[in-house]
């Protein structure tokens, strides 16, 4: 029986590999997840092409955007999830469904349990103790034009606009999951992977001023 869903629902063997996971879908599915993900694509490209391209831009807007989303998922339900968790209905999953559709988790449906799969490459990054250089190297390596779009930031703080444009990316991604995000959230999140920490206040700020901008 097919399951009706927001998010695709794979009903192949399980792979745990990105690739691997990437290969199960479709190519129209392939096509739709690249315009989610904001990845640069032709759609006549054959499926190897864009499994090899997606398996890419996801692991680097893994580590730029939603590495923090995903921690936090695991740190609050770490009796529960797993790199390989079972759900018994649909509904359970919906609330996940942004990082479904972007790449981030995948599920399969397997006879009446339903599997959501962490990538081998992405969970690793998430069980690795990740040092401050190792994510601000990350940061550096955003695209010009993310980092545009954000906006800079007043001359109040001195860091480079394009890690204070992370903070409004964080707070969407987040708000797709839960919903509301407050400035103590934000701050938490930035404060693990930075050294120079922010207050609630100043995150209220930044973001508030970003918005203003645009």
């Amino acid at each position: 029986m097919k399951l009706q869903a927001s998010f695709p629902i794979i009903t192949k063997e399980i792979s745990t590999s990105l690739a691997g996971s990437l290969a199960n879908y479709t190519k129209p599915q392939l096509v739709a997840l690249a315009g989610e993900a904001a990845s640069e694509i032709k759609k006549s490209s054959k499926k190897e092409v864009l499994i090899n391209t997606l398996t890419e831009d996801i692991q680097l807007k893994f580590e730029q955007f939603y590495k923090p989303v995903v921690m936090d998922l695991l740190d609050k339900f770490s009796s529960e999830m797993e790199q390989a968790t079972g759900f018994s209905n649909v509904e359970q999953l919906e609330r996940l469904a942004p990082l479904i559709n972007k790449g981030i988790f995948f599920v399969y449906q397997q006879d009446d349990l339903l599997v959501l799969v962490i990538p081998d490459e992405l969970w690793e990054s998430t069980q690795n103790d990740t040092s401050t250089d190792e994510v601000e190297t990350a940061f550096i390596e955003l695209d010009p034009k993310v980092v545009e779009e954000g906006a800079a930031v007043r001359d109040t703080f001195n860091k480079e606009a394009g890690s204070y444009a992370l903070l409004h990316q964080w707070k969407q991604n987040a708000e797709n999951i839960y919903g509301n995000v407050s400035p103590e959230y934000l701050s938490t999140v930035w404060n693990r992977y930075y050294t120079e920490q922010l207050t609630p206040q100043e995150i209220e700020y930044i973001i508030n001023d970003q918005l203003s901008d645009q």
